[in-house]
């Protein structure tokens, strides 16, 4: 078929017209959002403009879904208000995410028409956040205070940028709520206030070691063993660790959970093969294990079966006991408690030897 001068016409402008359409919904969106929605809003019309924003919204995703158009900062930079107003309204996280997805792209977009607006648009919503923040600080709302601080650096990380100092507070803010429930024995509002800082900073150290110094505090020795392990595996060469297993072996020890305050010891020895309070300490748990056996066998007749096996049970453990003993006495020579200790074992364990060896030791100390 022979192509007309007029089919070439009518070709053309139907293409024209396609892109004009697309163009058309930009402006328009814009239109609607600007002078149609914001009348309606300020004059508390509800319904206009509820109905004005979805039309703005309607014409913006056409024109952002387009390949002619939706790479144009207009188009993108209202994208980004019309779902800021939609998140706003709708309390929608999935809105509030497009909007700063949009908000990014305009700014960063080749053309700088809106870049000055949306820095004072984020500038002054981040600073209106952190004063906020700020006040519910003030006025002892330490369970708030912290979430305000955090949004605010959220508010600027839109644009890649940080919030000074914002971290800082927000950190002090929850160390001053979980103290505050400490006194007030609080202790579910402390976990809430945990399992939502954790999943605002899931990685932060400053986080894990407020956590747990409080989980310490509060003797939740269950709690502690898990934030240490999670701290742990994220910070595996940090020089804490250790400090975190020997002080969780402690409170085992003082609860006299024996196995677990040698597992955890023998942790802290393991990251730090001579850390000299760790070898004493594990050389008290198998001392003080001992003798809650040898006392256990004591209520029995010595025919009984459980009586001998518990005796045996003794003094492996206290063999244990001398040995890390003997190790830790190494280093610390001039230890006189420690030097009769480790005499008294050997003796019970019928070293006589090593036994006078370590009395003379003790007894040459002044």
């Amino acid at each position: 078929m022979k192509t007309t001068f007029k089919n070439l016409l009518f070709f053309s402008l139907f293409a024209g017209g396609t892109l004009f359409a697309q163009s058309e919904n930009e402006s328009a969106a814009a239109k609607e959002f600007d002078k149609k929605y914001k009348k309606y809003t300020e004059n508390n019309e509800a319904e206009n403009a509820k109905n004005s924003l979805k039309t703005a919204k309607d014409l913006i995703d056409l024109a952002s879904e387009n390949p002619e158009t939706k790479d144009n900062v207009k188009t993108q930079y209202y994208k980004a208000l019309i779902y800021l107003e939609l998140a706003n309204q709708e309390k929608s996280k999935e809105y509030q995410s497009i909007a700063n997805k949009y908000l990014a792209l305009a700014f960063n977009n080749q053309v700088d028409k809106y870049k000055e607006k949306i820095q004072q648009f984020i500038d002054q919503k981040s600073n209106t956040i952190f004063n906020n923040g700020v006040n519910a600080f003030n006025e002892k709302k330490y369970d708030v205070a912290p979430f305000l601080f955090l949004e605010s650096i959220e508010t600027k990380q839109v644009l890649g940028q940080n919030m000074p100092d914002a971290l800082k507070y927000a950190l002090q803010s929850f160390k001053k709520a979980l103290s505050d429930n400490r006194v007030e024995k609080k202790v579910a509002e402390s976990q809430k206030l945990i399992d939502q800082m954790f999943a605002k900073l899931p990685s932060n150290r400053d986080l894990f070691l407020i956590v747990l110094e409080d989980q310490l505090e509060v003797k939740n020795l269950d709690n502690y063993e898990k934030y240490t392990e999670q701290f742990v595996k994220t910070y595996p060469t940090d020089t804490v660790n250790k400090t975190f297993y020997y002080n969780l072996a402690t409170c085992q020890l003082q609860k006299m959970e024996f196995e677990k305050a040698e597992t955890n010891y023998k942790k802290a020895l393991k990251l730090h093969g001579m850390y000299i309070d760790a070898i004493y300490q594990l050389a008290v748990t198998y001392i003080t294990w001992s003798t809650t056996k040898s006392k256990e066998a004591d209520k029995l007749q010595p025919k009984d079966p459980k009586y001998k096996a518990l005796y045996e049970e003794s003094n492996k453990l206290l063999a244990k006991g001398a040995s890390a003993l003997e190790k830790y006495v190494s280093v610390e020579t001039t230890d006189r408690a420690a030097l009769i200790t480790l005499s008294n074992a050997h003796s019970n364990l019928g070293n006589t030897q090593k036994a006078i060896d370590y009395k003379a030791k003790a007894d040459a100390i002044k």
